[in-house]
């Protein structure tokens, strides 16, 4: 760490003399160290036709059933889902579900290999009947 320090420090040096901006390197270097690639949903798991699923791998869309999220820490309670089928950037179609359980099967016309299922956790309740003010979001591929 101390020796890409001293290479920022002296990269910037450098770069003070020719005029660049020291910012836009400074924030190079942290976008390239910072990776991106950690997907990780510890709070939260999905099952997809009563089968847990490693949502890394993604899902088949021959494996499209009913999905099931459920939270992993005792006591918080789902109460609302929006499920969104998109592709590419924009969103395919959009549902909004009271519960925790989601027909993923309703969406097999019209997905196709590539898309992502994006589950955003609308409302969550903990055991004092408090609604817990962040969403949470689990994006997993379609194959």
């Amino acid at each position: 760490m101390a020796l890409l320090n001293a290479y920022i420090l002296q990269t910037l040096l450098f770069m003070s003399k020719m005029r660049f901006l020291p910012a836009l390197f400074i924030l190079a270097v942290s976008l390239a160290l910072y990776s991106f690639n950690q997907v990780e949903y510890p709070n939260f798991k999905i099952s997809i036709a009563g089968v847990d699923h490693e949502l890394s791998a993604g899902v088949k869309i021959s494996e499209f059933g009913k999905m099931t999220v459920v939270s992993l820490k005792e006591g918080v309670e789902i109460v609302s889902l929006e499920i969104t089928l998109a592709r590419g950037a924009r969103a395919i179609s959009i549902s909004a579900v009271e519960g925790n359980t989601f027909e993923l099967s309703q969406l097999k016309a019209n997905a196709r290999s590539g898309d992502r299922i994006v589950v955003e956790i609308k409302s969550k309740y903990s055991d004092d009947k408090l609604p817990s003010p962040d969403n949470s979001i689990i994006v997993f591929k379609v194959n």
